[in-house]
């Protein structure tokens, strides 16, 4: 049984809220705008009780209060299901005034969310070894109800702040599953998961697990690729998730190796099957020695750990031939070719092959 923590998105029809502010400094200001706006209140124990049914409107007269970011962090809100009486069931309602004006802020990801507007784009990754095609990364596009592509940066900041990541990464997840088997994709398939979203593998996985086995996709061209390193700090709980996965029968990989943030000795100790190298030192290789003295490296890394090293970001041939040449196993980037919706089946440019 699904809990409504990972089942239900937050819709607020309360009938009032309760408003706690961090110091008695704030209380007069708070009441001179409530005053202004003809909201009717009680101030109880320096603690607002507010009989207002709209809570974003409440949450506008916030931003008109040109309050610094410490305070929108530091005053709480609590929508309350009846008016002016405090339950425990509305404790989990108790949250940062920036919270509530990120929700609603963000009416484009509670769009996507509610109308499954995801788009799954394929970008190609090519062998070394053969020039050909070895999978795909499917890459999560939001579409805003315009018919706009929402950034993916954006798409996901945003649902991080709303406290609604879980939803997106399972949606993005269970999209691009539905429709690598759609697009009847019989390579490697490599999809991307948030490992702060999840709790309980056995639990906040089983839609995927469903998803994976209703569309009949083979486990071994599964995989699971981990993003946004910079934000792991759990290691055990990460090895947990990865433990999962390989149990089922999924590849692992991770994500933005050399960015800057990952700790590489960390996440290989993790036991991924493939570790991606990070644009930012593929970018102009054949130019700048010291990022190929980092790529050597890592590539060494891999081989010594069994772990197949994949560079991302290749856009210009003279990238690709250096790092053919160090021995990389696994190339991607607009050089082979962008994302496609419909995934293209043949590299048309020639790859210089390290083993020939």
């Amino acid at each position: 049984m699904n809990c409504d923590r990972c089942s239900k998105i937050p819709i607020f029809e309360d009938l009032s809220v309760c408003i706690l502010v961090p110091t008695e400094h704030h209380i007069d200001p708070v009441k001179n705008s409530l005053l202004l706006k003809n909201i009717n209140f009680k101030l109880v124990n320096d603690i607002f009780l507010v009989e207002e049914e709209n809570l974003e409107k409440i949450i506008n007269l916030f931003l008109e209060m040109n309050l610094s970011c410490i305070e929108k962090r530091d005053i709480k809100l609590m929508p309350l299901s009846e008016k002016n009486e405090i339950k425990y069931e509305n404790l989990k309602k108790l949250k940062s005034l920036q919270y509530y004006i990120d929700f609603f802020s963000g009416k484009d990801i509670l769009y996507v969310l509610d109308k499954s507007s995801i788009k799954t784009f394929f970008q190609p990754i090519i062998s070394a070894n053969t020039g050909e095609i070895y999978g795909y990364e499917a890459l999560s596009r939001g579409i805003r109800e315009d018919g706009s592509i929402i950034p993916p940066n954006e798409l996901f900041s945003k649902a991080r702040n709303m406290d609604l990541l879980f939803f997106l990464d399972r949606l993005c997840r269970e999209t691009v599953i539905k429709n690598a088997a759609k697009q009847n994709i019989s390579k490697k398939v490599f999809i991307n998961f948030i490992p702060t979203s999840i709790y309980d593998p056995e639990k906040c996985l089983k839609s995927t697990d469903e998803a994976l086995t209703k569309y009949r996709l083979d486990p071994k061209n599964i995989v699971f690729e981990v993003v946004e390193t910079d934000y792991i700090e759990d290691y055990p709980h990460l090895n947990n998730i990865l433990s999962y996965y390989k149990g089922k029968g999924y590849s692992t990989a991770f994500d933005d190796i050399g960015s800057g943030y990952s700790d590489i000795n960390a996440l290989l100790a993790l036991n991924p099957k493939y570790m991606k190298i990070d644009m930012s030192l593929i970018k102009n290789i054949d130019k700048q020695p010291k990022k190929q003295e980092k790529v050597v490296n890592y590539i060494k890394v891999a081989k010594e750990n069994n772990i197949i090293a994949l560079a991302e970001g290749i856009e210009r041939k003279e990238e690709a031939d250096v790092l053919i040449e160090m021995g990389i196993d696994l190339l991607q980037g607009y050089y082979y070719g962008k994302p496609c919706e419909i995934p293209q089946t043949t590299v048309a440019i020639e790859t210089k092959l390290f083993n020939k």
